[in-house]
């Protein structure tokens, strides 16, 4: 009996996954369109298949060209209610091994001077036990590559005022007059950073 409810329950977690992943982070592209923004300030529409090391683009004409994601500021998906941005991210992990491979990032705030993006394919890789939760990164303007912003365990005011310890301003309101709570706390401390510490 015992078996049989734990191989039902793996099962389950799997379903779970591919179901929260599917519904949640739609990266296989978008028939309403997109439209990718270059470094070089230009930009195109038509319709982007993409994944965590590819983008490729399809026109009206049919005539399909592959893009290189070292070229790409950002791209847009538009859905039925919401257009969701996307980017290519070199993490801090693979800054350090000195690898040069970035992966898929959504973008989930677009601050001038900082950025924090959150991973689409956390539900997928961790299984049913990441319902609800993203893994997050933060980068500042300039900055070579975008830091993991929270790990288990480790306390994330103390975290914060480590990372903008270059504005002494706002270190001293992380954790009195800006408190990290959730994720939307976030607006407060990165609207600060962005108007007064540049």
């Amino acid at each position: 009996m015992k078996v049989k409810t734990s191989k039902i329950l793996v099962l389950l977690a799997i379903v779970l996954s591919s179901s929260v992943y599917g519904q949640k982070f739609d990266i296989s592209g978008s028939k309403k369109g997109s439209k990718v923004f270059y470094k070089d300030g230009t930009s195109e529409y038509g319709k982007l298949k993409f994944d965590d090391k590819s983008l490729s683009i399809k026109y009206d004409d049919k005539s399909k060209k592959a893009i290189d994601i070292n070229k790409v500021d950002k791209f847009e998906v538009y859905k039925k209610k919401d257009t969701i941005v996307y980017t290519y991210i070199l993490s801090q992990r693979n800054y350090k091994k000195k690898k040069k491979q970035k992966y898929l990032a959504v973008i989930a705030w677009d601050y001038e001077n900082v950025k924090v993006y959150n991973e689409p394919t956390t539900a997928a890789r961790v299984g049913a036990f990441a319902i609800g939760q993203a893994v997050y990164f933060i980068q500042k303007k300039d900055a070579p590559y975008a830091e993991k912003l929270l790990k288990p365990y480790v306390n994330i005011h103390k975290r914060l005022r480590e990372y903008f310890s270059n504005c002494p301003s706002l270190v001293k309101k992380i954790g009195t007059d800006f408190k990290f709570k959730d994720y939307k706390s976030l607006t407060p401390i990165l609207e600060y950073y962005n108007n007064n510490c540049i």
